[in-house]
């Protein structure tokens, strides 16, 4: 029997009862809540790495025994928000853009955004086809239909309607994603060195930035439909593999406009009693690590001491291209 969704709330608050996440000051340093997540602003670089480490009160949280577990994701500047790149202001009115939208709000709502997406999407795969590399016979199919829909009305496909994307094209949409394609995907890691690496390549803001969201956090969005975590296969994408990646793709109905992921899942959340109460007594908010713009080559020294370099996060000769040029010492 297919349980209701308070079923699913009851049922999860009484198995992660007394389960909660550290939610103090971490090494000094206090937090600070928001609506939809809690900072911390660290002032050093040694502090910053501990706090993502084994030392780390948040990230040896204990859960049954063991340790919570998390997914990290690293920013070059701190006051970007969790919003895929297919959707961000810059790619409305650019080279992935099928028709230049000058109004941000427009792209979204009008669904200009989710037709970009799937036009360069086709085009991807079908290309993809044309190299001999391997693509789900569906998905192709939907592709080329797609194209000829574009020039022909009289086509028509549903495989992009609401329900796109389908579980069968994630796998090519997070190969097009690595190769710089705009996509609905947000890129995570389960490793945090690996988000730290991300935060610390560019030097053009003034704090940079690590987003933690605790996986219990992402199991409850799940339930409440907010968004979804996906796991592609590793044997044709050796950037997820060395990167230790993830994809989440959250879930928003364009009519409503854009919103980051974590003003996502907090509004769902707060749309059911049971959920909030799981919120506030586990302390699932995400978690927002912060540090000033003068931290950050000492942190990325830190790291590529440790083996984290563009040749670990990019396994190819486009790796170590990168690594040459990688001002790290």
């Amino acid at each position: 029997m297919k349980m209701d969704i308070e079923t699913k709330l009851k049922l999860f608050n009484s198995i992660h009862d007394n389960q909660g996440i550290y939610s103090g000051d971490i090494f000094g340093v206090s937090p600070q809540e928001n609506e939809s997540y809690i900072q911390y602003f660290f002032d050093n670089a040694d502090d910053f790495l501990d706090a993502l480490g084994h030392r780390s009160p948040l990230i040896t949280s204990e859960y049954f025994q063991h340790f919570h577990n998390f997914i990290f994701r690293g920013h070059a500047d701190s006051r970007w928000l969790l919003e895929p790149s297919s959707v961000r202001e810059i790619n409305s009115k650019n080279k992935w853009s099928q028709v230049s939208c000058d109004n941000h709000d427009d792209f979204i709502r009008t669904g200009q955004a989710h037709f970009n997406e799937v036009a360069n999407f086709s085009k991807f795969v079908i290309g993809a086809d044309r190299l001999g590399l391997s693509v789900e016979r569906e998905v192709l199919e939907a592709c080329i239909t797609y194209s000829e829909r574009i020039s022909n009305p009289i086509s028509e496909s549903s495989f992009f309607s609401i329900g796109w994307p389908s579980d069968e094209s994630y796998r090519l949409l997070a190969l097009a994603q690595h190769y710089g394609m705009p996509t609905r995907l947000l890129d995570w890691t389960t490793d945090p060195l690996v988000a730290t690496f991300f935060a610390t390549k560019n030097g053009k803001s003034e704090s940079i930035s690590i987003w933690i969201f605790p996986q219990l956090l992402l199991d409850l969005a799940k339930l409440l439909n907010a968004v979804k975590v996906i796991h592609v296969p590793k044997i044709d994408n050796m950037n997820i593999l060395a990167q230790s990646g993830l994809f989440t793709n959250h879930i928003f109905v364009p009519e409503d406009g854009l919103k980051a992921l974590d003003q996502i899942i907090i509004s769902k959340i707060n749309e059911h009693p049971m959920a909030i109460d799981a919120l506030t007594a586990l302390s699932l908010k995400p978690r927002l690590f912060i540090l000033p713009e003068s931290e950050r080559h000492s942190l990325r020294r830190k790291i590529h001491r440790m083996g984290i370099d563009w040749i670990k996060i990019e396994p190819s000769l486009n790796g170590i291209v990168s690594s040459i040029t990688d001002d790290v010492e």
